[in-house]
């Protein structure tokens, strides 16, 4: 990718008018009340970047944030708006609505309709953008020309704070490319440039605004910002110690609110993610958790202390995986990526998928397993399920593949082992679409099948030696988005078609189909008694794992139901109100506690080996219950 051009008689980047045309270009696609604020942004700042010019270092220019795709990352070719007025890149929005996904991205709001329209004032702005800097920006997000998102603006940030006082500077935090002009200690104007160029996606601009980044900002990284930790929280501060007026956007960033702030919320909320948390694990005193942010962040359960941060993973990362002695996280830049789990240091990075890594699963190296993330001596084997319809089995000691199960002609959207062993069926195994003869099933007998759930309606029987496909399960008539092993012999798989499927998982036969539900199952989960679905329709459901019959309809969340997770005692549910709640297991189903402090979604949940419950929230914080 080349720089950006420099000047003949300087050698300098020409930074002093690139910020004020980052803004003009982001106000074309902003209400004219926005507009004129960051006209009015580029105006007054002008003077300051050309008098703070010679402190820029030499660095490649970033887009405004609104001119990335919140999917992709990426520069958008052809943006386009959905029902709740959000914007993406067209092929990014079509494949997620393709997948059998009708809400918003951003916002996880229910799209009222699927229709899409161009946003052609902000596609003007983006291309006017990239042609004054001789970028070719082409459908799917790919670029020339220009510096992947989160990379450069380290190096300005620590110039702006080391330039300090009233200088100003327009100083990109880790290559965030919401640009703020700090001009004389003043945020105001500096916030309302950042709404003009960003709205949703925000900056860290302006008098202490929060949050510096959301879905659809360039990942900021931490390198560039020192962290001062304040009781449970992490906060940021410039580096250098360079007088703080300068160094966020917008300068003088009130310290003082922000520490009340940390002191008032409560102990249980975990800060540090920028972005949607998608995946929490826990094991052995530690808790993981993965975001859209890009990185995974490793925590001490006891003193909810963050002890690492891991930053590998180039886009956001949306699976996890504890296996012997391994850490494996899946993400959207289409690899996984094991670390060791004492050390915390990357091993390898697995490649080989074309799309995102949706799923991933570790069998330990004998017998069942329950489809759960062995903690035995030896991992055995990992699987990884991606969008790219395939699941792929790997040595988790070596780390070598060892094949490729094709089959599914939708993304691959979960993993799950049951703890029997595969006997097959007699006669047109799964429902109809049965795959593999006698000979397969006899080289297969005595081994737990592996179970992929995919968008394509089917949920497939693998075999975990040969990797061969044993069967195909129909039934469902829509995406399906969750599985979960139901006591020793059966899985269960919940669809957008409002459904619960059980299946016999030695044979692959269909035992019962579960209704009752009024929208898509999105979650499900199992006690040694108990199946448990939650749905779009606001409810829980518990069945009983030995008739399968309904025994309860937990009522009370407001909004979807997201995540489940299983204690010894209680059944935590997480919803799109921003709350769990908790269910006792005594056969009372009383709701025991409704627990807020996310201030969004509870996207999903983990139960720790002590019953503690972990939760991952849109907001990007994780909570401790």
């Amino acid at each position: 990718m080349s720089p950006a051009p420099t000047s003949a008689a300087s050698g300098i980047a020409p930074s002093p008018s690139a910020a004020a045309a980052d803004l003009l270009a982001a106000a074309a696609a902003a209400t004219p009340d926005q507009a004129a604020a960051a006209a009015a942004a580029a105006n007054g700042g002008a003077a300051a970047d050309r008098a703070s010019s010679s402190l820029q270092p030499q660095q490649p220019q970033q887009a405004p944030a609104s001119f990335y795709c919140p999917i992709s990352m990426e520069l958008m070719a052809e943006p386009v708006m959905c029902a709740t007025g959000h914007t993406y890149d067209r092929v990014c929005i079509r494949r997620w609505l393709e997948q059998g996904n009708r809400t918003c991205p951003v916002t996880g709001a229910r799209l009222r309709h699927l229709e899409l329209t161009p946003n052609h004032a902000l596609r003007n702005a983006i291309q006017d953008w990239a042609n004054s800097r001789d970028i070719q920006v082409v459908p799917g997000g790919a670029r020339k020309g220009l510096p992947a998102p989160g990379g450069a603006g380290d190096e300005a940030a620590a110039a702006a704070a080391a330039a300090g006082g009233s200088s100003g500077a327009a100083a990109g935090l880790g290559g965030s490319s919401s640009v703020g002009l700090a001009g004389g200690g003043s945020g105001t104007v500096a916030a309302a440039a950042a709404l003009a160029a960003g709205g949703a996606a925000g900056a860290m601009a302006g008098g202490g605004i929060p949050g510096a980044a959301s879905l659809g900002a360039p990942h900021a990284g931490s390198a560039a910002l020192g962290s001062v930790r304040s009781g449970d929280r992490q906060q940021q501060q410039p580096p250098g110690g360079g007088g703080g007026s300068g160094a966020l956007a917008g300068a003088g960033a009130s310290a003082g609110p922000q520490q009340e702030q940390e002191q008032d919320e409560p102990r249980h909320i975990l800060q540090g993610h920028e972005e949607i948390v998608w995946a929490v694990e826990a094991r052995g005193g530690r808790l993981y958790s993965a975001s859209a942010d890009r990185t995974v962040r490793v925590w001490d359960a006891e003193s909810r202390r963050c002890l690492t941060v891991l930053e590998d993973h180039t886009r956001p990362v949306l699976s996890l995986a504890l296996g012997g002695t391994k850490l494996f996280t899946g993400s959207y830049d289409c690899t996984v990526r094991a670390y060791d789990l004492e050390s915390m240091q990357r091993i390898k990075t697995l490649e080989g998928h074309t799309d995102a890594v949706r799923a991933l699963l570790c069998c330990s190296g004998g017998g069942g397993g329950g489809g759960g993330n062995g903690a035995g001596g030896g991992a055995g084997r990992l699987f990884s399920g991606s969008y790219d319809g395939t699941v792929r089995a790997w040595d988790a000691d070596s780390l070598h593949c060892l094949g490729v199960m094709r089959g599914h002609t939708g993304p691959v959207r979960t993993l799950v082992r049951p703890g029997c062993a595969w006997v097959g069926g007699a006669s047109g195994r799964g429902g109809g679409g049965g795959v593999g003869g006698p000979e397969a099933d006899t080289r297969n007998h005595g081994a737990p099948a592996l179970f992929s759930a995919s968008y394509d309606h089917t949920v497939r029987a693998w075999s975990t030696t040969t990797l061969e496909c044993l069967a195909v399960l129909t039934g469902h008539t829509a995406a399906v988005r969750a599985l979960v092993a139901a006591g020793d012999r059966h899985v269960a798989s919940g669809s957008d078609d409002a459904t619960v499927r059980v299946w016999d998982a030695s044979t692959g036969q269909c035992i019962k189909t579960l209704e009752g539900h009024d929208d898509n199952v999105r979650v499900l989960a199992s006690s040694g008694r108990y199946l448990f679905s939650g749905s779009w329709d606001k409810t829980v459901r518990a069945y009983d794992l030995r008739t399968y019959d309904c025994v309860r309809v937990l009522e009370g969340h407001t909004e979807a139901v997201l995540a489940l997770a299983v204690t010894p005692t209680h059944l935590a549910s997480g919803s799109y109100d921003a709350t769990l709640r908790f269910w006792r297991l005594d056969g009372s189903w009383r709701c025991d506690r409704k627990c807020s402090g996310h201030e969004d979604a509870v996207r999903v949940l983990a139960s720790g080996e002590d019953g503690t419950v972990f939760s991952g929230s849109y907001d990007g914080t994780v909570g401790v219950w």
